[in-house]
């Protein structure tokens, strides 16, 4: 069953979540931030892993890749609260001034 924009229900996250990678066959990518973008093919959410970019293989070919956009299952991401909900003393508005 393919779910549109991430409308269907029983999906975790939404697009423009935060969300921790949880599950990887990467294991490298566990523990690692993304930024969800949208629901794409193969019933996967379209991610940019946020930070350093990371070594992976290319779905479909197996081709070695270097980069920050990838794909995951929505069981594979848990979704952090929005920036609403987060105490001020965590979130860091303006850049500090030289």
């Amino acid at each position: 069953m393919t779910q549109q924009n991430g409308g269907a229900s029983g999906l975790r996250c939404r697009p423009g979540d935060i969300a921790q990678v949880i599950y990887s066959s990467n294991a490298l990518l566990i523990g690692r931030f993304v930024l969800v973008e949208g629901w794409g093919a193969h019933d996967r959410w379209n991610v940019t892993l946020l930070g350093a970019p990371a070594f992976g293989r290319e779905f479909g070919t197996g081709r070695p890749v270097i980069g920050r956009k990838t794909a995951f299952r929505d069981t594979s991401l848990r979704p952090l609260k929005s920036v609403e909900h987060m105490p001020k003393s965590s979130i860091r508005l303006e850049s500090p001034v030289a």
